[in-house]
């Protein structure tokens, strides 16, 4: 309230207390009403707007800036984000009569927007999209958009080993032949490359994807260097994006995590610097 951000309230208690705490500020909270389409998350029903938007009304320190609902299943049910959109309608309609014309109406989520136009509104909640990133690997983006998101780090050292060497915890991988090359990446479950068996990950390098061996460790994994590739130390090493015309997606990476892209986001520690161009 004291910075004017716009926040989210459903219930009558939400609205007393923002009223009084906006009052002692002499401020005046900006609020979206939030309407439970079928979410089952947060939210006023919307046969129940009425009430609520009273209390908004009838409080001296509130304004209704906006008013928003979330689809639950855009990606694989159009029936139930048809229906969302009725009932999402049912509120506002509710609203209007009461002459209550919010200036941000917003429904749609990434797929939301990009399935359903005519659940824009004049607002959206565009999530993984802004980022350039499909939703997933069966629906595509629209020509002209293109993946921002890079996770990066550099070779730490080139190591040969003797046949039969341990790589890692646990002793899972041993080297397969005399002078096998490990490259040694700081780059581990600490900073949100996920523990796995070494199969499943992979990055690249020159851009070739390589698979790493052994276990991941807290700050460190290892790849395998085939013999026909000379890699140094300091050279790049892509975890996510592209690398000449090789690429791993966020949606790559959850599949063979058994998770989703947003998870694999989000779990990119605090640790892992930021470059924002």
């Amino acid at each position: 309230i004291a910075d004017d951000t716009h926040f989210i309230i459903w219930t009558a208690q939400q609205v007393k207390t923002a009223n009084e705490i906006a009052g002692k500020l002499n401020k005046t909270a900006k609020v979206h009403l939030k309407i439970d389409t079928g979410m089952g998350r947060a939210g006023v029903f919307a046969e129940d707007v009425e009430p609520i938007a009273q209390d908004i009304e009838a409080a001296e320190h509130i304004d209704m800036f906006g008013v928003c609902s979330h689809f639950h299943s855009a990606e694989a049910a159009p029936e139930s984000s048809i229906e969302q959109m009725k009932k999402f309608d049912l509120a506002l309609d509710t609203l209007a009569g009461m002459n209550i014309k919010p200036a941000y109406i917003h429904l749609a989520n990434s797929r939301g927007l990009l399935k359903f136009p005519q659940a824009r509104y004049n607002m959206v909640r565009s999530g993984v999209v802004t980022y350039g990133l499909p939703y997933d690997a069966s629906f595509p983006l629209p020509d002209g958009m293109a993946a921002i998101a890079q996770w990066k780090a550099r070779v730490l050292s080139v190591r040969a080993f003797p046949k039969g060497h341990v790589i890692s915890y646990g002793g899972q991988y041993q080297t397969q032949k005399d002078g096998e090359r490990i490259a040694i990446i700081p780059l581990g479950y600490v900073d949100g490359f996920q523990r796995f068996p070494a199969e499943v990950n992979e990055v690249l390098i020159q851009g070739r994807k390589l698979r790493t061996v052994g276990r991941i460790c807290m700050d460190q994994c290892h790849v395998t260097i085939p013999d026909d590739m000379d890699v140094q130390e300091g050279e790049e090493v892509v975890v996510l994006g592209t690398q000449g015309d090789a690429e791993i997606t966020s949606v790559d990476i959850g599949t063979r995590w058994g998770t989703n892209k947003y998870d694999v986001l989000c779990g990119i520690s605090p640790r892992v610097p930021r470059v924002y161009v």
